[in-house]
């Protein structure tokens, strides 16, 4: 194996992990914000359901950030991102829609 072998190596894993966490971003935005949405039994649906979410809502990636590949932007909050999500169909709901 040749440095530059490792290089690549190393860039094709960044590609993916960059992906990887935009994935795990949206599905968690998304399935957070639902989790809200369907336990919350006054927006118009007949009952709350079970449902359970996360423990602990980040507040970004964390941990998980990468300087390069997933570098944590301090002015995106998943938190915020979640409810702007949820109130869309809260909202709608409450409308009839």
């Amino acid at each position: 194996m040749k440095f530059e072998d490792l290089l690549d190596s190393h860039s094709a894993a960044g590609k993916r992990y960059t992906a990887a966490t935009i994935e795990l971003h949206d599905a968690f935005v998304e399935l957070a914000a639902l989790d809200e949405v369907l336990a919350n039994g006054n927006v118009g649906h007949a009952d709350a359901q079970n449902i359970r979410s996360f423990v602990n809502t980040p507040q970004n990636l964390g941990s998980f950030q990468h300087p390069k590949f997933a570098p944590i932007d301090p002015a995106i909050c998943w938190r915020d991102q979640i409810k702007s999500r949820r109130d869309e169909p809260i909202a709608a709901l409450a409308r009839g829609e």
